[in-house]
């Protein structure tokens, strides 16, 4: 989809869209070349001069129906998604609707992009500070939450004044194809938001190597995001990495884990764990390390795998092969190094999920620091659970590594939450509660997390540069 046209280049070749659960096909795209990449970044550049002038409430205008046009469209776009993802169907109602949702909060937001008048250091002199956006932004998505991260990203730079050239991921493309047309119909102009489809190695390493791009905003593994980052370095550009999670989630005695026991499990799995601030490992007090454990394995054996269109499933298959075998080296490394399968641990094969990817909630124990599932994120449907002698040790175990996007803290007060929490070396924290980011505050990761942050005003500030302006007012 570049500059409002849809149609098959000449540089493509056919990149067929399976469906996980069933390995049918769900569609065809082409994986463009390098002259499409090419064309689409001058189309949304010549588009960015116009696009800019406009007022923030004409800007305002167009996210807010192409918001309203997502939620009319809510079946179209949510069957997409469990087709393309493997998601089961009620989380994919909740992705579109949220993805609208937070479009229509940019709407908002773009009206209140201000700049200021600095104290006058003369009587005959006027300073500006103005804030005016970057240009032409390359928005590179993930499988997992394909209209959600695009929400992210796209709605912070429209509101920003700022042009969009997407790229979805190569297994989920079509839901952003469709969302690019629905856009067309809310009467955006032709190059603001532009869709460019292939695999990332090809298609998505030519946007990145564009020049012509001005920022690079991505979501995605850190070892992508450090590559992004080396090929912007050549043109000083700007970039918005989200990256890893491995998240931790530290469980102390006389904490309300009880009452938390479900949305930790949920957090744990949601997604088939393809989550990027999922709970990946939990450090747990030993005094209360047997009790949490079982209430920990029973709510996670309610949990149900099952066909993503069925309204009951609560697990459905993983995207790809690379993340199946992904999560099954992380479980072979663990079992290797004396962990012990308290549940789960294999593919399931038998019919219905024969033809697909699925894979059932699994849990590790005795693990140790030195086991992949404690260090790195899997990005599967795998939670490894330690005992600890205290939480100062559980302190010290979660801030070990290269991630830091989120930790989830169960401590008996609110006063040893805040304590811990200032240690974390987290872009998000949670005390004694888990639920969904909110669209008002930053979301972005310490370390090698991410740099950046998404969502909020501070979203939109990573879209717009500051301009400073000397006004002589005479004598």
């Amino acid at each position: 989809m570049v500059n409002g046209q849809s149609c098959w280049p000449a540089d493509s070749r056919e990149l067929v869209v399976e469906n996980p659960a069933t390995g049918e096909c769900v569609g065809v795209v082409p994986e463009v070349g390098k002259d499409t990449v090419g064309e689409a970044v001058k189309s949304s550049a010549r588009a960015f001069n116009a696009w800019k002038k406009l007022p923030p409430g004409e800007r305002a205008s167009f996210l807010k129906t192409i918001s309203r046009k997502m939620l009319e469209e809510i079946d179209v776009l949510a069957r997409l998604v469990c087709e393309e993802v493997g998601k089961p169907i009620n989380a994919a109602y909740s992705e579109v609707k949220s993805s609208a949702d937070l479009l229509d909060y940019f709407a908002g937001e773009a009206l209140r992009i201000g700049g200021e008048l600095p104290c006058e250091n003369s009587s005959h002199e006027l300073v500006m500070v103005t804030r005016e956006p970057v240009g032409v932004v390359a928005a590179i998505t993930p499988f997992n939450y394909p209209l959600s991260t695009l929400a992210c990203k796209l709605g912070s730079a429209l509101a920003a004044g700022c042009t969009v050239v997407a790229k979805p991921d190569e297994h989920t493309p079509i839901s952003t194809v469709v969302l690019a047309k629905l856009a067309l119909e809310a009467g955006l102009p032709d190059g603001v938001f532009n869709v460019v489809t292939g695999w990332g190695e090809r298609t998505g390493n030519y946007l990145v190597e564009n020049r012509g791009v001005k920022l690079v905003t991505f979501t995605g593994s850190i070892s992508t995001g450090q590559s992004i980052l080396r090929k912007s370095a050549k043109y000083v550009r700007k970039v918005v990495l989200e990256l890893g999670g491995n998240c931790p989630a530290i469980v102390c005695k006389g904490s309300p884990w009880k009452k938390n026991i479900r949305d930790i499990v949920k957090q744990s799995f949601k997604n088939s764990g393809q989550y990027c601030y999922r709970v990946n490992r939990i450090y747990v007090e030993s005094d209360i390390y047997e009790e949490f454990l079982g209430s920990f394995t029973e709510e996670a054996n309610r949990l149900r795998l099952g066909l993503p269109q069925d309204k009951s499933t609560d697990l459905g298959p993983l995207n790809n092969v690379r993340i199946m075998k992904h999560v099954e080296s992380h479980i072979k490394d663990a079992i290797g190094k004396g962990a012990k399968l308290e549940s789960g641990g294999e593919r399931v094969t038998e019919t219905p999920f024969d033809s697909g990817l699925y894979f059932p909630p699994t849990i590790l124990t005795d693990v140790t620091q030195k086991m992949l599932v404690m260090r790195e994120e899997t990005f599967g449907p795998v939670v490894g659970i330690m005992s600890v002698s205290s939480c100062e040790d559980a302190v010290k175990h979660a801030s070990e590594g290269d991630s830091g996007l989120a930790s989830y803290l169960f401590v008996p007060d609110v006063s040893t939450g805040m304590q811990i929490a200032r240690c974390m070396e987290s872009g998000s924290v949670w005390i004694n509660t888990i639920h969904q980011a909110y669209f008002n505050v930053p979301f972005g990761g310490f370390k090698q997390s991410g740099l950046g942050r998404e969502k909020s005003s501070y979203g939109i500030e990573e879209f717009l540069e500051l301009k400073t302006t000397y006004v002589s007012l005479g004598k």
